[in-house]
């Protein structure tokens, strides 16, 4: 409480315009750092991503369409080479972006993101390549929707901070008033 009491002085001899400016600036930055702290925890305790049955038909792997990365159908696949490096942010036709990224090396795991424009919800395809055998491709699963599944907890969180900040106002105010 020594330094709230000392942060009190130091305002003080602020003249009171500029105290009040200072004071509203600390309340506004403490409260959006515990809205991002709560938006995280949330996010990292609650968010599991959803993963769907695996269809052939839909399921897309990257391969090299004309030594560039693309992607394809897991049926189709076997006509094209499949991807064995990263890629970022590559533009696919006109409106389609994807990354591509190796995520476990000893199980040769990779993972497809693939999106329609800058504010859209990714498609994630998750499988694994067999160097034994050539396009060999075990799927593992694929998502999609999570962005705004996030996007709903930072609005949640919001209005947790909103009632742990009047709580926390309340508490101060009567540990001072006693």
């Amino acid at each position: 409480m020594d330094f709230i009491e000392n942060l009190q002085q130091k305002l003080n001899k602020l003249p009171k315009w500029l105290s009040k400016i200072i004071l509203a600036l600390l309340k506004f930055v403490t409260f959006i750092l515990l809205w991002y702290i709560l938006t995280k925890i949330s996010i990292f305790f609650l968010y599991k991503p959803r993963h769907y049955p695996i269809h052939k038909e839909t399921f897309n792997v990257c391969v090299l369409k004309d030594n560039k990365p693309n992607w394809s159908t897991l049926e189709n696949s076997r006509n094209f080479p499949l991807c064995q490096k990263n890629y970022k942010n590559v533009q696919v036709g006109t409106y389609y972006w994807i990354d591509f990224e190796k995520i476990d090396n000893d199980n040769n795991e990779w993972q497809l993101t693939t999106w329609n424009d800058s504010m859209g919800d990714p498609f994630i395809y998750r499988y694994q390549i067999n160097n034994k055998q050539i396009n060999k491709v075990k799927p593992l699963w694929w998502s999609f929707g999570g962005m705004m599944i996030k996007v709903s907890y930072a609005f949640f969180a919001l209005l947790l901070s909103a009632i742990v900040w009047d709580i926390v106002k309340k508490i101060i105010k009567k540990r001072f008033k006693s």
